[in-house]
Formats: structure tokens, sequence, C-alpha cells
């Protein structure tokens, strides 16, 4: 029933915003719902729109750009993590990686015949 309920708010705001494409109310709670429903990709379209047409001066219309946004682009970030090809790390990143330990006072020999302290 909420995918339903959601659905109807999507066509009667694409209903609205068809007969006035300026229609910053409709567009936002279209947004809304498309958040809601999972449509990413549509809900940034529709919430740019909104940011753009109220001159970026809606804190809620940002804030959702925001985490739209921040959730395409973990997805994208999780996808193209489980194809990436592993590669080695440059011969000059080992030898940094490796002289970054030679002031360790715990990786250098104790001198014999010291006493402590």
């Amino acid at each position: 029933m909420f995918f339903r309920m959601k659905g109807e708010v999507v066509q009667d705001c694409t209903h609205a915003v068809d007969l006035n494409p300026r229609y910053i109310k409709a567009l936002f709670r279209r947004a809304k719902a498309l958040e809601r429903l999972d449509n990413k990709k549509e809900c940034l379209e529709d919430v740019t729109a909104v940011c753009i047409l109220e001159a970026f001066q809606n804190q809620q219309s940002m804030l959702l750009a925001d985490k739209v946004l921040k959730q395409l682009g973990k997805e994208k970030a999780r996808d193209k993590y489980k194809i990436r090809e592993p590669l080695m790390p440059s011969p000059q990143f080992i030898k940094s990686y490796f002289s970054s330990f030679t002031d360790d006072i715990i990786s250098q020999p104790r001198l014999e015949g010291r006493k402590e302290g």
C-alpha cells in the first residue's frame, strides 16, 4: 500500500509539473516520493531543478540533493570497487613507506653497553 500511495504522489506531481514546469512544490514533493521509492536518479533530477529554481536558497532541497548525491556516490563506488583491477603500489611509494621507519627507535638495534636510566 505504501508504494502505491507514493506512486500516486509521483503521478499527481508529474501531472502538475506537465501543466506548469516551474511548479516548485510539485517538483519537490515528487523528488521526495521518488527518493522513498528508491529512484535516486530521477529524484536527483527533480531536486536539482528545485535548487536551481529557488536559486539554492531552500535548505530542505539542498539537504535532499546532498543526501541523494551521497547515496548515489556510495552505490557507484561500491560497484566500481567490485570490478576494479588490483594494482601494486609504485616503487616510489614502497621506498617512501620503508624509509619512514628509519628513525623509529623500536626498529633500530639496541646499543650494547649503554645503561638505561
